[in-house]
């Protein structure tokens, strides 16, 4: 077999790797990761040389193993997964859709750290059912000083799908972009930002009944994008906000029930997770998407804690009783994920328990009835939608109280009959001492009486 021969033959094998490692590669490609492996190669494998049957392979795979060993060292940095999902449907005038690139670009420059701590994706709805009816934009790419501008420009030249709104086809895409993204984690943060002017109207049969209880022909393209939804969700998404291009007020109310996540949803801002904002201009869109990179993104500051307290309080909690404890937390950016109490029972088994938030800032849990002597230790520890966390023991707040024995009613009546007959007593004694007193003074203010009777003791 000739050289040259050899050569085409081994470039085919490394073809059939680099194509089973299609995803990845992609994503390498995107974070010129290609080029740093190619450099780390021993430069023997560089010659033209090598090109002999089955030195190709050999090249291929160790050019893979380098890869993995970067791409999984790179992967480690991202703290959060971004999924950006346009609607390019036909009802979106092309007006909407530059108000949509321009925001988007503008945010991405703006706001979005260069430092590869956040992975993008951009899907695009709307496109016809011979195209998949939605489409893979912008691969998940880690952001970073050197491709910035690359992505600005893919989304500067992004072409509109101009079909039906296959919504839920959108989101599905998005959220298997992030689930099958090498950075995916479920201890990171999955967000979703839906741009959209309407409502779904092409259906994935994903829902099996009507889950908005809309009636009519159920299921329908609306139930599938809460199926989806709730899939993801279920699956480890974290937040889902909407911008709404001009939407009429039932669409808008529509996505603010049953699509934002977290529920209960609200109009931004503020821009904590779970909201949907009404935009109608270029300007505001990149206000809007760049409030909400601030809020997912550039948040490294923990929640506050305050006014924690509990009821019955600490001195006077008996085995009978159950005790609830209350705390106020509160997070501008990001929000407030979750607060839990961890209490511990004499200082051994220790139990978490998820806070209720009771309304607003007020979140409560329960901690059950104990035996008398029991010494109980609690901490209250909130975590933001930006994976910072804080406990009240760090911030230099200890709670703990101990069961005391609860009276028998049995004894009720004689320690009663007890407590009022040493007040009786020291009533009266404190009573003859004053007396006592004031007669002492009588006498020493030189009453002529005293004087005689204290005389004629002497005689």
């Amino acid at each position: 077999m000739t050289q040259e021969k050899a050569r085409g033959l081994d470039e085919q094998v490394l073809g059939v790797f680099i194509k089973s490692y299609s995803r990845r590669y992609e994503q390498w490609k995107k974070n010129d990761l290609l080029s740093v492996a190619l450099q780390t190669l021993p430069k023997q494998f560089k010659k033209k040389n090598v090109f002999k049957c089955g030195s190709f392979l050999l090249i291929a795979l160790m050019f893979l193993g380098i890869l993995n060993s970067i791409s999984k060292t790179y992967a480690t940095s991202v703290r959060t997964q971004m999924c950006i999902i346009i609607d390019g449907s036909g009802s979106i005038r092309e007006t909407k859709w530059t108000i949509i690139k321009n925001g988007m670009a503008e945010a991405i420059n703006s706001t979005i750290p260069k430092d590869g701590s956040v992975e993008l994706t951009i899907v695009q709805f709307g496109y016809s059912a011979s195209n998949g009816c939605a489409k893979t934009e912008l691969t998940p790419t880690v952001v970073d000083v050197g491709n910035c501008a690359a992505i600005i420009d893919i989304v500067l030249a992004m072409p509109k799908s101009n079909q039906s709104t296959p919504m839920a086809h959108g989101i599905f895409v998005g959220w298997t972009e992030l689930r099958n993204s090498p950075n995916f984690a479920f201890s990171e943060e999955q967000v979703i930002n839906l741009v959209t002017d309407g409502a779904a109207n092409i259906r994935n049969n994903n829902a099996t009944s009507d889950l908005d209880g809309s009636g009519g022909v159920s299921p329908n393209a609306r139930d599938d994008v809460i199926a989806v939804v709730n899939y993801a969700v279920s699956q480890g998404l974290d937040e889902l906000d909407v911008e709404g291009i001009g939407i009429v007020s039932t669409n808008r109310d529509w996505l603010k029930n049953w699509v934002v996540r977290p529920q209960p949803a609200h109009l931004a801002p503020p821009f904590n997770p779970g909201w949907i904002r009404v935009v109608t201009n270029s300007s505001v869109f990149a206000e809007t998407l760049g409030e909400k990179f601030n809020a997912v993104l550039a948040d490294t500051n923990p929640p506050n804690v305050t006014d924690v307290y509990q009821l019955p309080p600490a001195d006077h909690v008996t085995s009978t009783d159950t005790v609830e404890v209350f705390a106020n937390v509160t997070d501008d950016l990001s929000g407030v994920r979750q607060v839990v109490l961890n209490y511990t029972i004499d200082g051994s088994a220790s139990y978490p328990v998820v806070m209720s938030n009771l309304q607003e800032n007020k979140y409560n849990a329960t901690i059950p009835a104990f035996a008398d002597g029991t010494h109980v230790t609690y901490v209250v520890v909130a975590e933001d939608f930006a994976n910072n966390s804080i406990t009240t023991q760090s911030m230099g707040h200890d709670y703990d109280y101990d069961v005391i024995p609860e009276l028998p009613t049995s004894l009720l009546l004689p320690v009663l009959m007890i407590a009022t007959l040493l007040s009786v007593i020291v009533y009266r004694r404190s009573h003859a001492l004053r007396a006592l007193e004031q007669h002492f003074n009588y006498g020493s203010e030189g009453d002529s009486r005293w004087t005689n009777m204290d005389m004629g003791n002497h005689s």
